[in-house]
């Protein structure tokens, strides 16, 4: 959960709360997402999330043609599960 040589990539998770543009667009980042996240971006969609201060982990099985391309939709995604999750 730590970035790895000033990147926001550490140990083979992406680390939320650090901008750096990836190599096919748009940003590893989920601004309304809580700073220690952490994250594993697969193919076609897949994600897994993990947010210790909420004691949370999301699991996304995700496929090409359902997904909005590279992850611009799992902030909103993740940022409602939290919201939901607190009512």
């Amino acid at each position: 959960s730590t970035p790895t040589l000033h990147t926001s990539y550490g140990a083979g998770f992406w680390v939320n709360g650090v901008e750096w543009e990836n190599p096919w667009g748009g940003m590893w980042n989920m601004p309304d997402v809580p700073s220690d996240a952490f994250f594993a971006q697969g193919h076609m969609g897949q994600y897994v999330i993990i947010i210790p201060s909420q004691h949370l982990v999301v699991v996304r099985l995700g496929s090409a043609i359902h997904s909005d391309g590279y992850g611009h939709g799992m902030n909103r995604l993740v940022r409602e599960i939290i919201a939901a999750l607190a009512m």
